[in-house]
């Protein structure tokens, strides 16, 4: 058989849903990162709290079954990896994204500025200065 269906007594099917959660909130924080959207943090937390969870449930909670240990080697396999490139992006700065994905000092700096809302202008004069204010979401409170 190419890919066998593995049956209910090689996993532990609470295990494997709450490991299933906490991948899908660390790819939606890298998502929500990367798209410079607000909740990043918490999606990171949660996820890295829940993904944490998993692996000492895996390594402490399940090693008294010896019949779990290749579905806890498989979970660790992808669990861990995904968990060290999420904090990596959980680590870098937003600044260090705008400055990566704009290189002209002045557009990156207006963008920093308008996505972190830490000047509310800074959205008028990014409409000014690239054109592109039908792209950019604003609060009501930044509007004049």
């Amino acid at each position: 058989m190419l890919l066998p269906k593995p049956t209910l007594k090689d996993q532990n099917i609470a295990l494997s849903i709450i490991t299933g959660i906490a991948l899908s909130l660390l790819a939606v924080g890298i998502l929500f990162k990367l798209q410079f959207w607000p909740r990043t943090v918490f999606m990171f937390t949660m996820g890295l709290a829940i993904g944490g969870a998993a692996p000492v449930w895996a390594l402490v909670g399940l090693r008294d079954r010896t019949d779990l240990i290749i579905y806890r080697s498989r979970l660790l396999k992808r669990l861990i990896p995904f968990m060290i490139i999420v904090l990596f992006f959980f680590l870098l700065q937003t600044r260090t994204l705008v400055d990566l994905q704009y290189r002209d000092p002045q557009d990156a700096q207006l963008r920093h500025a308008c996505y972190t809302h830490a000047y509310p202008a800074a959205c008028d004069s990014l409409d000014k200065f690239t054109g592109e204010g039908q792209y950019i979401e604003r609060s009501p409170a930044a509007r004049p």
